[in-house]
């Protein structure tokens, strides 16, 4: 669900520092995480890209509008970040597809802690114009009493093939995340 968290436990990179100047690492579930502060080998990583723009820190926040997330180390990240040593991490939106049959995923899913978590993803595309709904509502609750998470948003992205070689993209975004964190409890 959390990119950020995803990247430091299953993408080989370091863990994001809580707070500037501390060396305190959010490896617990309901601490913060800072994407800006992720390391690679050691050197720190740039602010993440989506869809080749620099954004918010809500970039890596969930995963219920992305697509595709990359870490890319060393001299590579030149090419596609702004030249920091360790890296650059880029996402991908989700994008609506021309040339499909309308679908739909709807998910739910649930744990011992109370925690409740809606997805929707329904698609539907011509040979000319395309169109993708995607939303999430997350109410999660951690193993340490007091902390708790709840976030809901959508993503509506369409694209139109006016011409054979020409391809319209746009999107909307909508996301809110209310957090307490182990810090303000």
């Amino acid at each position: 669900v959390d990119m950020t968290d995803m990247l430091s436990k299953l993408g080989g990179l370091g863990s994001a520092v809580i707070g500037a100047g501390e060396d305190v690492r959010g490896d617990l579930e309901g601490d913060r995480q800072d994407p800006k502060t992720m390391t690679m080998r050691g050197l720190a990583i740039n602010n993440p890209r989506r869809d080749g723009f620099l954004r918010s820190d809500t970039t890596l926040l969930d995963s219920f509008d992305i697509e595709r997330v990359e870490a890319i180390g060393g001299s590579n990240s030149l090419l596609f970040g702004s030249g920091d040593a360790g890296g650059a991490i880029t996402s991908t939106s989700k994008r609506a597809y021309l040339n499909r049959r309308p679908t739909m995923t709807v998910a739910a899913t649930a744990d011992s802690e109370g925690t409740r978590r809606y997805t929707v993803d329904a698609q539907a595309g011509t040979q000319y114009f395309a169109f993708r709904v995607n939303g999430v509502r997350d109410d999660t609750l951690y193993f340490k009493p007091g902390l708790k998470r709840h976030a809901e948003g959508y993503h509506l992205t369409a694209t139109v093939q006016p011409w054979k070689r020409l391809q319209i993209r746009g999107e909307y975004r909508y996301y809110n995340r209310d957090t307490i964190f182990a810090q303000a409890v």
